[in-house]
């Protein structure tokens, strides 16, 4: 097999994997009602930290409206609120709820889990040259 198909399998795999250790922590975490676009954006505002609609819109690489639309929707799940910034009452930072907090702390353990299943069988040598390999691959995805 080439180097690029046992990637393509490997890619393949993962994406297999990790949407079944989403839905499965989800469910765990009673967060069954969460498409994985939704654990996106809520992943995306947990890591910003109270973000204003416009930053992230622009980190998730989507437009203003659509972003509004979902967080729309995480709101009337209960998952985020609204607040008015201090410095522009026209505009409002992002902030998770109660509901919101215990997502993050699942997805932290989702995130754990998928760690471990992608170093398991590997050396601690191994995982220094995965992790290498795999800032390198993030340093280009990211530009």
């Amino acid at each position: 097999m080439s180097s690029e198909e046992v990637l393509s399998e490997v890619i393949a795999l993962l994406t297999s994997r990790l949407a079944d250790a989403q839905s499965e922590g989800a469910k765990d975490a009673g967060l069954a009602d969460l498409s994985l676009r939704r654990f996106t954006y809520l992943e995306m505002i947990a890591r910003l930290g109270n973000p204003m609609p416009t930053e992230l819109a622009r980190k998730l690489r989507v437009s203003r409206p659509t972003v509004s639309v979902a967080i729309d929707r995480l709101d009337e799940a209960g998952y985020v609120r609204k607040s008015r910034s201090d410095e522009d009452c026209r505009s409002h930072h992002l902030h998770l709820t109660v509901k919101g907090e215990q997502f993050s702390r699942a997805h932290e353990g989702i995130h754990r889990s998928i760690v471990q299943m992608l170093t398991t069988g590997l050396n601690e040598a191994e995982v220094a040259q995965l992790s290498a390999l795999m800032s390198k691959v993030l340093t280009h995805i990211k530009t």
